[in-house]
């Protein structure tokens, strides 16, 4: 990597030394195989980004824009519990990255369940459930959707939804941690 790369030229080098084949960012192929993301201003988005701010700066921003599927996300979250071992063999990240980047921040000032880019488990309402161990890290959005992984267990959650279309509906993250539950349940946890 260059330090006059962009944030697409930087994912796509990850994202095929991982194996994801349908993820990016501004999908140049027919808009007919994307979910709408929502409604803004009166026109269904659908293959552009729902985030504002990542519409502003032509889609693609680290937090938002990028657009997948859940065999590519299966992929990934695999490669994190594998410690940065696609299946596909190689290295993508090494294993002080990926336990750096997992770990829970304790800071003395506040009460704090993030890790460096994502949410580890909360103390109250976790949207992995209560069958997650401690050592667990995921993401969970406004729309529903959801990946959570548990490190201990070696277990990845991947849900796909589409709460935000036509128009978000107030508390659609509540059923995350019962359908999780219900999961790991059926997986014997």
């Amino acid at each position: 990597m260059s330090d006059n790369q962009t944030l697409n030229s930087i994912l796509f080098e990850i994202l095929l030394e991982t194996g994801m084949r349908d993820t990016t960012y501004n999908p140049s192929e027919s808009k007919y195989l994307f979910a709408a993301g929502g409604i803004w201003n009166g026109q269904a988005r659908i293959g552009k980004t729902f985030n504002q701010y990542a519409a502003a700066i032509n889609g693609s921003l680290g937090s938002a824009g990028l657009f997948s599927n859940v065999q590519d996300m299966s992929t990934y979250m695999q490669m994190m519990l594998n410690k940065g071992q696609p299946k596909s063999g190689g290295r993508v990240f090494t294993e002080k990255v990926i336990d750096e980047f997992t770990k829970r921040f304790v800071f003395t000032k506040y009460k704090n369940s993030r890790a460096l880019g994502w949410d580890t488990v909360p103390s109250t309402n976790p949207p992995c459930g209560t069958k997650f161990s401690a050592n667990s890290f995921g993401l969970s959005d406004v729309g529903g959707s959801y990946i959570w992984a548990d490190k201990d267990k070696g277990v990845a959650i991947v849900f796909l939804a589409n709460g935000n279309y036509p128009f978000a509906k107030p508390d659609i993250n509540k059923w995350q941690g019962t359908l999780s539950n219900a999961i790991m349940t059926t997986l014997g946890y």
